[in-house]
């Protein structure tokens, strides 16, 4: 699995990670996406790559 908490960047991909805990909520996680779950983390960020048309920036 990957793992998507890019944190070491200095470069932020806020649109990205705020999408990303969008889809998290929805799928009933409602802490910080960093400490998401690699279970839920995954198809979040799959989503937020579909509605944004590309991948994590940084």
């Amino acid at each position: 699995m990957m793992d998507h908490r890019n944190t070491d960047s200095a470069e932020s991909d806020f649109e990205f990670d705020n999408c990303v805990e969008e889809h998290l909520r929805s799928l009933g996680w409602h802490d910080s996406w960093s400490n998401a779950p690699n279970e839920l983390l995954d198809p979040a960020t799959k989503l937020a790559e579909n509605d944004l048309g590309r991948k994590r920036r940084g």
